[in-house]
């Protein structure tokens, strides 16, 4: 901070002791342990405050084991730019009971005290250190952890210093909802090709191609004219529109497990049979058949890499006209192997801050500029935008996923933690199938929540707060 701030701030600090100290003596049975001066002594050292630059590195950590309180209106927290997993309470708030509340929750760890500015901040501390709590104040505010964390190194001042904050792509993935940008063509190959599946994976086109007739086969694509005009020798036509209906007075919602047997069934499926299935350059269509069979138990199952058009560029053999499968009665159901995330999970998520909510919408859809056909534009509150459509690329040899470290480079930027809970969401479910399988199979995230109601369902509920517009800054 600059001679003229630290003054100012230790002016400020000064000024509002008095009423700080009182503040303790009346809510605190004991004296403080902390004089007035001995406050202004720790301001002179510098030891009050955290520099935004400081707080960055440690909020890009898995665990920064600090306590963000923002005591900001709460309008304005609402409303406005605000550091992931802070915890709202105005100053009085957290001078009185409900602070006392959580203070005693976070016992081990730091806390920062943060607002638009640092004169609350500072009144705060003032109180709050006498205690013998670890508190310190955000240095020159969120306004300066934006101007000095966020903003390209290109627009800084020269005051803020020619290379700027040398992380700040990854602070604004995080700190913002943006997503990096991949590099245009670069994909990898993903398959397995194992001896027998037994678990969720990807296969090669010449894996299916040498086992066709041990296995069944799912083409995913919408049209059945698309089916008809060229399909893998030996496959049956399943769009998704067969595993989806009204549940709960949500359209397009996963049927459930005995109508989805039943469905299953009928398409020659039986339990332990193993399944491949593929669609054409929405990856998103083979990974929710995949996923419908995986909420019945079907863990046999793998997506054909690269899908139709890879086998077509192959110059494999086609097979023409319909297909009518040998219906079979589905045996007994195994336990889900999906993790869901329903209407109150969300919820939850969006109050508190804790589970990250990445929507996998396009942009225009993120941000509120289309409703998509829904009741209301624009997202889920506090969740982090990034386009499904990001995750793959379309080639001439195929639609492929992009290389592995891309993927977890640009997923760890949003915040996420492979052994932490996350919820993927969309539009209706569908897109996010494809977020939740890259997650939770390719990447080996643990605990990925697939919320099959996405924006229909949270757009239909009146009641519910939404954003719109850029993320704040």
């Amino acid at each position: 901070m600059s001679v003229s701030n630290r003054s100012a701030a230790l002016t400020a600090l000064m000024t509002f002791a008095t009423l700080g100290l009182v503040l303790f003596v009346r809510q605190s049975p004991s004296p403080p342990s902390l004089l007035a001066a001995e406050l202004g002594t720790l301001v002179e050292a510098g030891q009050d405050h955290l520099e935004p630059e400081a707080l960055a590195d440690l909020l890009l950590r898995p665990d920064p084991g600090i306590l963000i309180i923002d005591v900001r209106p709460a309008g304005e927290f609402a409303r406005t730019f605000r550091l992931p997993n802070s915890v709202n309470l105005t100053l009085f708030e957290l001078l009185g009971p409900k602070g006392d509340a959580l203070l005693k929750e976070h016992s081990s760890r730091r806390i920062v005290l943060v607002s638009e500015g640092m004169t609350h901040p500072a009144q705060a501390w003032m109180v709050m250190k006498p205690r013998g709590l670890d508190v310190l104040v955000l240095e020159d505010g969120l306004r300066g952890f934006r101007d000095r964390v966020l903003t390209p190194p290109s627009l800084r001042s020269a005051e803020l210093g020619a290379s700027g904050y040398p992380h700040w792509r990854e602070a604004r993935a995080v700190f913002l909802g943006e997503s990096p940008k991949p590099k245009a063509g670069a994909t990898e190959r993903y398959a397995t090709d194992p001896t027998h599946l037994e678990r969720p994976t990807v296969v090669s086109t010449r894996w299916t191609e040498t086992r066709r007739r041990e296995l069944v086969i799912l083409d995913t694509r919408d049209k059945a004219t698309d089916f008809e005009a060229g399909h893998v020798p030996g496959a049956v036509h399943a769009p998704i529109a067969l595993f989806r209906g009204m549940r709960d007075g949500v359209a397009e919602e996963l049927l459930d497990a005995d109508a989805l047997a039943s469905v299953f069934g009928s398409l020659g499926l039986d339990t332990g049979c193993e399944v491949v299935v593929y669609g054409a350059e929405r990856l998103h269509d083979p990974t929710h058949t995949l996923l419908a069979l995986m909420s019945i138990g079907h863990h046999p199952v793998a997506v054909m890499e690269g899908g139709i058009d890879a086998w077509r560029a192959e110059g494999r053999l086609l097979e023409l006209g319909k297909a009518t499968p040998t219906a079979k009665l589905y045996g007994a159901l195994g336990a889900s192997a999906v993790r869901r995330a329903r209407l109150a999970d969300v919820r939850e998520a969006s109050d508190s801050g804790v589970t990250p909510i990445v929507d996998v919408r396009p942009k225009d859809a993120f941000l509120g500029e289309t409703s998509g056909g829904e009741k209301r534009a624009g997202r889920i509150p506090r969740s982090r935008g990034r386009p499904m459509t990001e995750d793959f690329a379309k080639t001439e040899a195929g639609t492929f996923w992009r290389p592995r470290g891309e993927l977890e480079a640009a997923y760890s930027a949003l915040g996420l933690d492979k052994d932490k809970p996350v919820i993927v969401s969309c539009r209706t479910g569908h897109q996010a199938s494809e977020s939740w399988f890259l997650l939770s199979v390719l990447l080996g995230y643990e605990q990925v929540l697939w919320y099959d109601g996405s924006w229909k369902e949270w757009a239909g509920h009146a009641e519910l707060p939404l954003e719109s517009g850029p993320v704040s800054r």
